[in-house]
């Protein structure tokens, strides 16, 4: 796991949509949707709820 990584979360958690935080972090939605994807994948957890609606933190997430 990166520091940059623990960032993105954070301001994903500021946030009602990737997008919105792919903006404010200078990023592609993609870009930051594959890094939090890694970080979930090298943790084994699911810190991302995604819907439709937007994404929020699990509990995971939030420990995290």
């Amino acid at each position: 796991m990166r520091f940059e990584q623990l960032e993105y979360l954070i301001e994903i958690s500021k946030h009602p949509s990737l997008s919105a935080a792919a903006l404010k972090l200078h990023l592609t939605s993609q870009a930051l949707s594959m890094s939090i994807s890694s970080m979930e994948e090298e943790l084994g957890l699911t810190l991302l709820e995604r819907s439709y609606k937007g994404v929020q933190l699990t509990d995971d997430g939030k420990k995290v």
